[in-house]
């Protein structure tokens, strides 16, 4: 794939500073960088789930396997044996 892009002054300078750094181009800059923001958004979309389960919030609960199909009628019914 072909990128083309447009970097105002302050970005133009950080990628030429990467690029003198590491002795590159501008493709494994931008391969690089591809692949860190790829790494956090995999890691962010992992996390939730597995901070709740690490918590044991998930699964902590005991009902009816079909609560999720009946938990208006189930509400219904017993907030109408309060009155």
């Amino acid at each position: 794939m072909r990128v083309n892009a447009r970097l105002d002054g302050a970005y133009e300078a950080k990628l030429a500073y990467l690029m003198e750094c590491d002795h590159t181009g501008v493709s494994a800059v931008l391969k690089k960088a591809v692949d860190a923001y790829y790494q956090q958004k995999k890691r962010e979309e992992t996390n939730a789930l597995g901070i709740l389960e690490s918590s044991g919030f998930v699964g902590c609960a005991e009902g009816p396997e079909s609560l999720s199909e009946t938990y208006k009628r189930d509400l219904t019914q017993l907030l109408s044996e309060k009155w």
